[in-house]
């Protein structure tokens, strides 16, 4: 990704060891929530709310939790990514205006196969 001459990334990312899924009635616009855990703590929370809201901005909390919002849409592949990868990293660059965040994979080599 190219961020541009002189660009500052204040990236924290953490590994995700396990995980849990919430799926939501009717909460402030949250169709479900999935906290990430490693050894045990809450590290963060993946956030989805009903396509077609405001989604608020991605955030680290007070205790340094990774909050990430992301469309509702998104939901089934997020959760078919905890399920078939590992090792998962979330990560948060909260150094821009509007911070931004994700789910990823370490390197991988082309054309593994899962098994």
């Amino acid at each position: 990704m190219d961020l541009g001459k002189g660009a500052i990334m204040a990236m924290t990312m953490f590994e995700i060891d396990s995980y849990r899924v919430f799926h939501m009635t009717d909460s402030f616009g949250q169709s479900a929530i999935i906290h990430c855990y490693q050894d045990g703590v809450v590290k963060g929370g993946l956030f989805f709310y009903k396509d077609g809201m405001t989604i608020p901005q991605s955030s680290r909390s007070s205790s340094g939790e990774l909050n990430l919002m992301f469309q509702e849409k998104h939901l089934a592949e997020v959760l078919g990514t905890l399920r078939l990868e590992k090792p998962l990293f979330v990560w948060l660059n909260d150094s821009s205006t509007r911070p931004y965040g994700g789910l990823s994979t370490s390197g991988e080599p082309v054309g593994e196969e899962e098994t």
